[in-house]
């Protein structure tokens, strides 16, 4: 029951660092094409 939590949790977390993702990764291309 726990570790059903913990996956639905875990894909959650995912999606939310994929939506953040895509604005790191462009401060990343910024930032490494700067350097």
């Amino acid at each position: 029951m726990v570790g059903l939590i913990g996956i639905f949790t875990f894909f959650d977390f995912i999606q939310e660092m994929n939506d953040l993702g895509k604005g790191t990764y462009n401060l990343l291309s910024v930032f490494s094409y700067v350097v």
